[in-house]
């Protein structure tokens, strides 16, 4: 396939190599067998789609409305609305949760997840929470950034869960419940360009370690997101903070590498 591109007009962006440029400002996103054209005109479009079909046979679904789990909803004021309502309806009823009642913050402040005298879960229970951990982590991929912190917690307990660690999954799906409506939203109006924020929190994971968050947001939507811990053992909280700093400009560099080999340089 990036050979056809390319011999059509295309070539991969040095950012990366799934997305494609062509001199009149088309982009093709290619991810395994879906591929997602943008572009200013309709008619420039069409003439790529078709190109496209004779090279391959593949399906038109027109105006991207769904796409690896996630729904795009076209708002008259030209915004996209991204949502996973679907798949967050379909993990509560997976685990049993689709009718438990919801809960307004993503895990209670009461919460210890370093009890270590809660009981060790069973083997089918440590498989439980296991995928479980696994689905949510798709959910904050792609649409989820505020159960981003809890779910890192969450996941340094992979190895030997116990009851605490189950129940705090649990609480995040009753967070889902409540808040199946979320999304992310990306107006045509607005003009902030790239904004980045970035913190750390000091020595609250195993063995002292700190978490690392940050968020990129454009125009005031977010855009890219992490929360981590981080890989060494900072000596002080101010310490800890120079490494988050540190992880974000690595994300700030290839973030504006991207938008500039797409030609969106002026949004920075």
């Amino acid at each position: 396939i990036t050979g056809f591109l390319m011999e059509i007009g295309f070539q991969p962006t040095t950012a990366d190599p799934s997305v494609f440029i062509n001199n009149r400002g088309l982009i093709i996103a290619l991810y395994v067998d879906d591929i997602v054209v943008f572009g200013r005109e309709e008619k420039e479009i069409d003439v790529v789609k078709k190109k496209l079909k004779e090279f391959h046979p593949m399906t038109d679904s027109g105006q991207v409305d769904k796409l690896l789990g996630i729904r795009f909803t076209w708002g008259k004021d030209r915004s996209i609305r991204l949502d996973q309502q679907s798949y967050a309806s379909h993990i509560l009823e997976e685990f049993g949760m689709a009718n438990c009642k919801p809960s307004r913050t993503p895990i209670s402040p009461s919460t210890q997840l370093s009890d270590d005298s809660s009981p060790r879960l069973g083997r089918s229970e440590h498989k439980l929470f296991r995928r479980l951990i696994g689905r949510l982590i798709f959910l904050i991929t792609a649409t989820r950034p505020d159960i981003s912190f809890v779910v890192n917690q969450l996941s340094q307990f992979l190895a030997e869960p116990r009851q605490v660690h189950l129940v705090a999954a649990k609480h995040v799906l009753r967070y889902i419940q409540a808040t199946m409506d979320y999304g992310l939203v990306f107006g045509a109006k607005g003009r902030q360009g790239l904004v980045a924020y970035a913190d750390s929190a000091y020595a609250n994971s195993v063995r002292n370690r700190s978490t690392t968050g940050f968020v990129f947001m454009i125009n005031g939507s977010p855009v890219c997101w992490n929360s981590r811990k981080q890989t060494v053992t900072a000596q002080s909280s101010t310490e800890a903070e120079y490494m988050a700093v540190s992880e974000a400009a690595k994300q700030a560099i290839w973030i504006r590498h991207f938008l500039y080999s797409i030609g969106k340089e002026t949004v920075y």
